[in-house]
């Protein structure tokens, strides 16, 4: 629950955020005008004054939060659903460009104020941003590239292929690519991509309009460019763009060839003449893919078995959302694509949506979004609403390190699978873990030539600049006859449309949670509370603070990405041995 820092709240307001389910900006702009326009009575204390009048921003925004996470909840639950579509657009089109601009008000004010509190830097120091980065102007162009970003999760959410004689959502088909039937495999693969590949006018006709309406955002803030002025918005002190292109470098030194290693094993291993990108995801050992349950009460019930394993402080965390109905895990027509955990600060619980399709990966995903649950848990008794999040490199480690720290504890009664199974489960976890970061890096740099070349809007253009990367990134694999199919991925990455820029950070935290991995394996224990110490710490200390509780560091450089690969590498090689014992 929201916890004010004072008993006293200078404006009378709901409980529950459900009082504000069908709010439109017209009734909530009287609560921010008063509270920006509130001044101290005769005789206040100025400083119980301030913190009372924090304690009530703090209280009006959790509920506010509240109310748009459900709106967004209910919408990609359904997206065929009208009035929940018509509500999600409601609260990100029409009240968040307000929202923005009158918390960036309120920002300004409480800079005026005085404001200083020890767990408040960050947010104090982020505060400054939004107010320097705010434009009355900008608010249309980012009501519409809400509306363009609902448009794009409306039309992959559509999405269908026939399979079998059905017609079944493009999503629930990559389970296949799992099968030990190789033309199986390819028939999955083709169908999910060649029908983003159809959609390719829609959905970069989207991204079309988004591109030039960010580059006005930018401008219109004072930055040349949506690269600055994105580094800028996502607070990100630590770094900036030329470290991103770094890390790339980094990662093309020290962990592409090492992906190509993998690659070449499984090739030799599947006796193939060539690797192709349907066969990346084929069993290695053993014919039959990893079958971890088969219904979702099966998933979630392994799920909380393994938190508790892992920590009995992590016992509740699934129970919890389960008991409150807010785990959404099966895949079915009309879902939104991906995954996520979102957070409901009144009620201080996290949701978890995702596709599950029977497969391993979803076992991971519950797990990775057990660990942002986790994160919010520990940070939700922090009494300002400001302090329980923080920045997306820190919320990113919370979720990969948990794919780490359980990998003990999936077999079976605990988990999901017999001790070979969990072998298998492992190396494939680690497998993806390192093909994964070609892939991040591919990500960050497209994005930094659209935004950046003077043809950057243009669709054919993008399709090259993408298909280059590929080139310079995704090696070991032949992608012969496949032009369609290798470009559409970009088209598949939700990311890109509609949270530009943030991508990097699952590389940067992935390296941090590889650190703590390998700390695991010399003290669990001690690697378990740094863990848990960076979580509990919230919003309320830099990002290097908080990777520094954890007991790990920010990697750019390619020295220290080269050691924590050749660790992965003797993991796998130990797992080849178990497995082939």
């Amino acid at each position: 629950m929201t916890t004010p820092t004072s008993d006293r709240l200078l404006l009378p307001l709901p409980d529950r955020s459900e009082a504000l389910r069908d709010a439109t900006w017209g009734t909530l702009a009287p609560l921010y005008d008063a509270l920006l326009a509130a001044e101290p009575a005769a005789g206040d204390d100025p400083s119980a004054w301030t913190e009372a009048w924090t304690a009530t921003w703090s209280t009006l925004d959790a509920l506010v939060r509240e109310a748009g996470a459900f709106a967004y909840w209910d919408y990609s639950r359904d997206t065929t659903n009208a009035e929940a579509e018509a509500r999600y657009l409601r609260w990100a089109s029409e009240i968040g460009p307000e929202l923005d601009a009158a918390r960036t008000r309120l920002a300004s004010r409480a800079l005026g104020l005085g404001l200083t509190r020890p767990d408040l830097v960050e947010t104090l120091e982020n505060w400054r941003t939004d107010v320097r980065l705010f434009r009355e102007a900008n608010k249309p162009r980012l009501a519409r590239l809400e509306e363009l970003s609902a448009e794009y999760d409306k039309q992959v959410g559509a999405l269908t292929v026939e399979w079998e004689g059905q017609t079944v959502p493009a999503t629930r088909v990559m389970e296949h690519l799992h099968s030990p039937h190789r033309p199986t495999r390819e028939a999955a693969f083709s169908k999910n991509l060649r029908a983003y590949w159809h959609a390719r006018p829609d959905l970069t006709g989207i991204y079309g309009q988004m591109v030039p309406l960010r580059d006005a955002v930018a401008r219109e803030a004072g930055h040349d460019d949506f690269v600055a002025y994105k580094y800028d918005e996502l607070y990100r002190r630590d770094y900036g763009p030329d470290d991103a292109r770094r890390w790339a470098d980094a990662v093309e030194a020290a962990v592409v060839p090492a992906v190509e290693r993998l690659r070449a094993f499984r090739r030799e291993r599947l006796g193939l003449d060539a690797l192709r990108p349907w066969d990346l995801n084929a069993p290695l050992f053993g014919g039959e893919p990893l079958h971890p349950y088969s219904t979702v009460d099966e998933l979630i019930a392994g799920g909380e078995r393994v938190l508790g394993a892992v920590d009995p402080r992590m016992a509740d965390v699934i129970p919890e959302m389960r008991r409150e109905a807010l785990l959404d895990l099966e895949n079915r027509g009309g879902k939104a694509p991906g995954g996520y955990c979102t957070t409901f600060d009144v009620r201080g619980l996290s949701g978890i949506f995702m596709n599950a399709v029977g497969v391993a990966d979803d076992v991971m995903t519950l797990l990775h979004e057990a660990g942002h649950a986790l994160h919010h848990r520990l940070a939700a008794s922090r009494p300002l609403v400001w302090t329980r999040s923080t920045g997306m490199e820190a919320a990113e480690l919370a979720s990969m390190t948990m794919e780490l720290l359980a990998a003990p504890h999936l077999v079976r009664p605990t988990g999901f699978y017999e001790p070979e199974d969990a072998a298998r489960a492992e190396y494939e976890h680690l497998e993806d873990v390192l093909s994964f970061f070609p892939h991040c890096a591919t990500v960050e740099l497209f994005q930094q030539w659209v935004y950046r070349a003077p043809d950057g809007a243009d669709a054919a253009a993008q399709d090259r600049s993408w298909l280059a990367l590929r080139e310079r990134f995704d090696r070991g694999v032949s992608w012969q006859g496949l032009e369609a199919e290798r470009t559409a991925r970009w088209y598949k990455q939700g990311h890109i449309f509609q949270v530009p820029f943030y991508y990097i950070e699952y590389g940067l935290a992935q390296l941090g949670a590889l650190q703590l991995w390998r700390i695991a394996q010399r003290d669990r224990a001690a690697a378990v509370t740094g863990y848990l110490n960076a979580l509990t710490l919230g919003g309320t200390a830099s990002l290097r603070d908080i990777y520094a509780a954890a007991g790990v560091t920010l990697v750019f450089d390619e020295a220290t990405m080269r050691e924590l690969v050749q660790a992965v590498e003797e993991r796998l090689g130990e797992l080849r041995a178990v497995l082939d014992a």
